[in-house]
């Protein structure tokens, strides 16, 4: 399904995607971050459009890899220990349910 983009006004870089379906809104959103002709673009979830001129698109999410740690080291609090001095931890996935065979985690 490609969705609808609508200019808004106050704001010419802003586009206001539609989606038929919450499931698809929430899968753009998981995925970050995602990039257009080499530039990042950064989505915040907008109930009432009128009100995307005061959001702020100043943050984007990001998965960072963790390289060299010991193999005993590869845990959570590792992750979010790590994760938190770049910014905020959102989630510290499993190096093992990850499918990078236990290599290093993504935080």
């Amino acid at each position: 399904m490609n969705p609808e983009y609508h200019n808004l006004p106050l704001k010419s870089e802003a586009l206001n995607p539609e989606y038929g379906d919450n499931l698809d809104l929430e899968r753009v959103l998981e995925s970050e971050p995602w990039t257009f002709d080499k530039h990042i673009m950064v989505f915040q979830k907008a109930i009432v459009v009128e009100k995307v001129p005061s959001l702020e698109f100043s943050r984007a999410t990001f998965w960072v890899q963790l390289h060299n740690f010991l193999e005993t080291s590869l845990n959570q609090a590792t992750g979010e220990a790590i994760g938190n001095t770049i910014g905020k931890v959102i989630e510290v996935a499993d190096p093992e349910d990850d499918g990078n065979g236990g290599e290093f985690p993504r935080v």
